[in-house]
């Protein structure tokens, strides 16, 4: 069971670092054109 929480905690680590990832290309499409 632990081996699985573990596994489950880094999977949650890594869909934050995905979605991070994914809000900085987001800022960079949201630049305004000035």
């Amino acid at each position: 069971i632990e081996s699985r929480n573990n596994k489950l905690e880094m999977q949650s680590l890594n869909n934050k670092t995905l979605i991070e990832e994914l809000d900085k290309l987001l800022e960079r499409f949201r630049v305004p054109p000035e």
